[in-house]
């Protein structure tokens, strides 16, 4: 089953959203807006109207990632510290 190109798009702004608020979630977000660019890929990259909501949502997501990398390495650190 695959969503429309008009819902999917309501669909991407839905998940900024949630980026923004509950990223805590961040594997299921990132699953779904895959599958969504996967999806419609060819209208996505010929539609000039969508492409700065992409990039607001590859920034975002690339921001919240490399916030997880910090985490995690610093987590690493410190655990080897009391080792």
């Amino acid at each position: 089953m695959v969503l429309s190109f008009e819902y999917a798009m309501q669909l991407l702004f839905y998940l900024e959203q949630l980026l923004d608020n509950y990223s805590n979630n961040l594997e299921l977000i990132l699953r779904c807006l895959f599958f969504i660019i996967q999806e419609h890929q060819v209208k996505i990259t010929t539609s000039n109207d969508i492409k700065p909501l992409i990039i607001r949502l590859r920034t975002k997501t690339r921001n919240i990632v490399k916030s997880y990398r910090v985490k995690i390495s610093l987590m690493m650190f410190f655990f080897s510290m009391t080792k």
